[in-house]
């Protein structure tokens, strides 16, 4: 006996009218949910994925930056002759004090070369240490560290009082214009300074010899990745730059005559649209006149053409014209352009008004020869 489901149905008594209502239903929200919480959900995936970007683009940036500040802190501080700690934090309070990192790192400088030169036996250095109370030796003769006498110098700077002598004595250690500027920093003294050093290291501000080594080596793999880039798109263009410049050689003149076949053109075009815009400033009325009335629509059709020799007009066949008024026969094949207006003759124009575009056409034609633009009247389709 065949299986009937209707039977077990109706045997079992159930009634699937609510089962169709529960499905309908189910069917409306799920489609509600692709109208109102779809396109939600997809901009909300599509902002976290921008934010993973941008997360991610600025992380990079960070270790980017590191890495140049590192380097080029490491590079500044063996120019000075310090430790890239001292250079990255107390640069720091010279920054905020007016001058820069840079500053402080020729005001180093400076004050180095007056100490190997007061050892060497110069009498201005000596006196220059001698005039601010620092000794630059120490017992041994020994030249003393740069961040020791840099330390010294701020102490017996900031007890100086008198603001020209200060400016003097610190001109003559740590040079004519970066002295003075690095003054307001020195009238901490080194204790204060010290402080200052102390809270950048606690704040991680600081660069250590480690990092600039670590940053110097990413700076030297960038320039190498950089190179190996460079040296892949030079590996790609030399056949094919090699392969053009023969071709130019071997072809300059063709070459020369394009060009200047090209800048004949520009020319004509040039010169076309000046003419074009003299004849329509001259004609327009005229123009105008042929399409004020109630003779229907106008097909106004421009078309460009040259004259090479004086029976141009004739074989183009334009409209009637005054013989006597037809341009010079010239002997060179490119000449000035011409433009032409073809005006189409609607079935239902009159003969009178036929009549007078005609006589209306002659006249432009006739007087407009100096801005070659000629008009063709033309019998429209009937």
């Amino acid at each position: 006996m065949p299986f009937d489901a209707g039977a077990i149905v109706g045997k079992l008594g159930l009634d699937p009218t609510d089962f169709h209502a529960v499905m309908t239903n189910a069917g409306e929200h799920a489609e509600m949910f692709g109208v109102t919480v779809g396109p939600r959900l997809t901009a909300a995936m599509r902002m976290a994925g921008d934010a993973l970007k941008a997360g991610a683009d600025l992380a990079w940036q960070a270790v980017t930056d590191s890495a140049q500040r590192w380097d080029d802190m490491g590079e500044a501080a063996e120019k000075a002759g310090v430790s890239t700690q001292f250079l990255s934090t107390v640069g720091r309070l010279a920054d905020d004090a007016g001058s820069s990192v840079q500053g402080l790192s020729l005001g180093m400088k400076f004050l180095n070369d007056h100490a190997a030169n007061a050892a060497a036996g110069s009498k201005s250095s000596q006196q220059a240490f001698a005039d601010l109370g620092v000794a630059y030796a120490d017992a041994s003769g020994k030249i003393k560290p740069a961040e020791q006498l840099f330390f010294e110098v701020a102490d017996a700077l900031s007890r100086v009082e008198n603001g020209s002598e200060k400016v003097r004595l610190a001109s003559n250690l740590l040079g004519a214009k970066l002295g003075p500027d690095l003054i307001p920093m020195m009238n901490m003294g080194a204790e204060g300074i010290r402080n200052w050093q102390n809270l950048m290291i606690a704040l991680g501000a600081d660069v250590t010899a480690e990092e600039a080594r670590i940053g110097g080596s990413f700076k030297t793999m960038e320039t190498v990745a950089n190179a190996a880039i460079d040296g892949i798109k030079e590996a790609f263009a030399r056949p094919i730059l090699s392969a053009l410049s023969k071709e130019i050689n071997e072809n300059q003149e063709d070459f020369v005559q394009l060009a200047k076949r090209a800048q004949e053109t520009a020319e004509t075009i040039g010169w076309a649209a000046v003419k074009a815009a003299e004849a329509w400033s001259k004609h327009g009325d005229t123009i105008k006149m042929w399409f004020g009335g109630n003779a229907g629509s106008y097909l106004l059709d421009w078309g460009t053409s040259g004259w090479a020799e004086s029976d141009a007009e004739e074989q183009l066949g334009y409209a009637p014209y005054d013989p006597n008024s037809k341009p010079p026969t010239t002997t060179k094949s490119r000449t000035a352009p011409k433009s032409e207006v073809t005006i189409n003759i609607p079935p239902e124009t009159t003969p009178d008004r036929v009549q007078q575009m005609q006589t209306e056409v002659v006249k432009a034609n006739n007087e407009s020869r100096d801005f070659m633009f000629y008009v063709r009247l033309a019998a429209g389709a009937r």
